[in-house]
């Protein structure tokens, strides 16, 4: 299956655009792709990073297809970019005894030719070793709460966490 249509955004900023599908799936806003979904067996997603200004329609196409004898399902999925850290997030830590903080890069980040358009990254290659912005935002926020912290890294190559470990009680890498 392939749509093509616009997309038009109520205000001017970074959006996370993607396609949730039981199958594969390309998502490409003003001709370029945002969002990848390779062969999954039940419903997954992806999504990638677009700038939309108020008022203006974004051409969008969606390529979708399934395998076997599935019942096709996909859905357009996009919200605006909140990068700050989850007021739940601090509001539990604040609430808790201690905190574990479980941060890092994924595979929906990081591979081999992605269309990832978050920064720190280009195309899927890493080009900063930095932990990514918002996870260090989180750490940073939750740390505030002066509970004693604990942070769990999961990530598949080196990354720099200078302020965690100045400021952390412990740092597992897993």
């Amino acid at each position: 299956m392939r749509w093509t249509g616009f997309i038009t955004a109520t205000e001017t900023g970074d959006y996370l655009i993607g396609v949730r599908a039981n199958g594969f799936g390309r998502l490409s806003i003003n001709d370029k792709q945002v969002a990848q979904l390779g062969r999954v067996e039940g419903i997954d997603a992806a999504v990638g990073r677009a700038h939309l200004v108020k008022g203006e329609k974004a051409p969008l196409s969606l390529a979708f297809g399934t395998m076997n004898d599935v019942k096709p399902q996909a859905q357009l999925i996009w919200t605006k970019v909140n990068d700050g850290p989850a007021p739940e997030a601090i509001a539990a830590a604040k609430n808790a005894d201690i905190v574990i903080a479980v941060v890092g890069i994924t595979s929906r980040l990081e591979g081999e030719e992605m269309p990832v358009t978050v920064p720190g990254f280009l195309g899927g290659d890493r080009i900063s070793i930095d932990l990514p912005q918002p996870e260090e935002d989180l750490v940073e926020a939750v740390a505030a709460t002066g509970k004693p912290l604990a942070v769990v890294l999961l990530n598949g190559s080196a990354l720099s966490v200078n302020w965690i470990n100045d400021h952390a009680n412990a740092v597992l890498e897993a």
